[in-house]
């Protein structure tokens, strides 16, 4: 051997070595499968549908639709009706 260092312990990008380098790019890779691992679901949850637009809509009579908090009448009347 020449003395000099090998391909693994001379700089690589500034001061780092290649062997730094790449184990702080094994140490990122890892950590990211830990953490896909740990938040995957066992199992596939059931997912509810989408809920349809106005489906909680309540028609009201008359030409005046607008109530205001606490002014509930007229929309428990068309509930109970």
């Amino acid at each position: 051997m020449s003395g000099q260092p090998g391909r693994w312990q001379r700089p690589f990008i500034g001061p780092f070595s290649m062997l730094q380098t790449v184990a702080v790019l094994v140490a990122v890779f890892m950590t990211a499968l830990v953490l896909v691992f740990i938040n995957t679901p066992l199992a596939n949850p059931q997912t509810p549908g989408l809920p349809t637009p106005g489906s909680r809509f309540v028609p009201l009579e008359g030409n005046s639709h607008w109530w205001w908090t606490g002014d509930t009448a007229a929309v428990v009347r068309e509930i109970l009706a």
